[in-house]
């Protein structure tokens, strides 16, 4: 029979098309056709493909519904399928599920720095700057050390904020911990004094960079 011999990127298209567009029970319908079919190694695959979807089109419902699924489909996720879906909660200012994942990886032993890293990446390239450092203080106290992109993403929020005291404060905290500073954190260093309108500072960080040129290249 023919229906048997769809592909699994037939099928996520199809249920992802379905939920971007809102389309609940089709895309339901096909994720039930998938399961009947013998495309069973295409379940987690197709249910991240539906949930990307409706986070894209802001279905807040459909979106919880499918994640969900996600853990009853009781296929193994890789790491890249979790940092991607983390990633895209974040974008879209979903912190309690970007959370909800991260208790979940915690409880299957799956949880390093990279899945801290991209959600504070994403809050903080989209100046959701209050949820970056709830994350930043959640990813140290699950015993990880912020990385240098983790800094230089606040930082570079901060600084388009023009928080010179948090720019400075989180300065100071990546030095103490041993994280060598790059162009990208002088950067942000010297933008933060501009947008607050502090000219001198700014000629004085940017001594620093000329001062040691092979610690910020």
């Amino acid at each position: 029979m023919w229906l048997n011999q769809i592909t699994a990127a037939c099928y996520q298209e199809v249920v992802k098309a379905f939920s971007k567009t809102g389309r609940r029970n089709e895309a339901l319908e096909w994720y039930n056709k998938m399961k009947d079919s013998n495309v069973v190694q295409a379940n987690s695959v197709s249910v991240l493909a539906a949930i990307f979807a409706s986070i894209h089109a802001d279905v807040v419902s459909d979106t919880s519904m499918w994640q969900g699924m996600l853990l009853q489909a009781g296929s193994q996720m890789a790491a890249k399928d979790y940092s991607d879906l983390i990633a895209a909660l974040a974008k879209a200012g979903r912190s309690t599920e970007v959370e909800y994942w991260i208790r979940h990886l915690r409880a299957t032993d799956m949880l390093n720095e990279l899945y801290f890293d991209v959600a504070i990446s994403e809050f903080a390239m989209t100046q959701q700057i209050a949820d970056a450092m709830r994350f930043f203080e959640l990813m140290q106290a699950d015993g990880f050390q912020p990385t240098k992109s983790c800094y230089n993403s606040i930082l570079r929020a901060h600084a388009q904020a023009g928080s010179t005291d948090k720019v400075e404060y989180l300065f100071n905290r990546m030095v103490s911990h041993g994280v060598e500073p790059d162009i990208i954190t002088f950067n942000a260093m010297m933008i933060s004094y501009a947008k607050a309108e502090k000219p001198d500072k700014v000629e004085e960080w940017l001594a620093k960079v000329e001062e040691k040129p092979d610690k910020v290249e």
